[in-house]
């Protein structure tokens, strides 16, 4: 098939060459071969079947409206049919935000702890101050050490109460 012709194709199909491309077209149509001018002239028939077919008289384009609501029944009736996941909440824009809310709430509170205790666990004393007090010295009461005095001062002060 002559080049032009395969180019031009549709614009003859739909009608649209002005008149010198029209003329152009016909005249390399009359020189192309056999084979061509037959295949362009079926081409010609079946969009002139297709074209026909697709028109419909204005008195019969009322009736093949469809009804008021269809759209909103066919909408309707797809969403009764829609299959119900329990993954689906997951996949909610609300969820998805609330969700990552509350994971920066929960990180936040978690690095403030962290960043906010104390590397040395608190000294607390383990025994009461009767029973510092109630440790027998090696040599006598008179030879305790200056360390041990302090221990006791210090775990009394600390137990302390009024």
């Amino acid at each position: 098939m002559d080049r032009y012709i395969e180019q031009n194709l549709e614009e003859i199909l739909s009608r649209s060459l002005d008149g010198n491309k029209q003329a152009e077209f016909d005249r390399r149509l009359e020189s192309a071969d056999e084979y061509t001018r037959h295949m362009v002239a079926v081409f010609r028939q079946q969009g002139s079947m297709i074209r026909s077919s697709f028109q419909v008289p204005e008195q019969m384009q009322d009736e093949l409206d469809p009804a008021p609501g269809f759209y909103a029944r066919v909408l309707q009736r797809i969403e009764s049919q829609r299959v119900n996941v329990w993954w689906a909440a997951f996949l909610e824009p609300r969820f998805s935000s609330r969700l990552a809310f509350a994971s920066l709430a929960l990180l936040l509170l978690l690095s403030f702890s962290i960043f906010n205790t104390d590397a040395e666990p608190p000294v607390t004393a383990t025994a009461t101050p009767v029973e510092i007090l109630a440790i027998p010295a090696s040599d006598g009461w008179n030879e305790t050490t200056q360390a041990q005095d302090r221990n006791v001062i210090l775990v009394d002060l600390a137990t302390y109460r009024e």
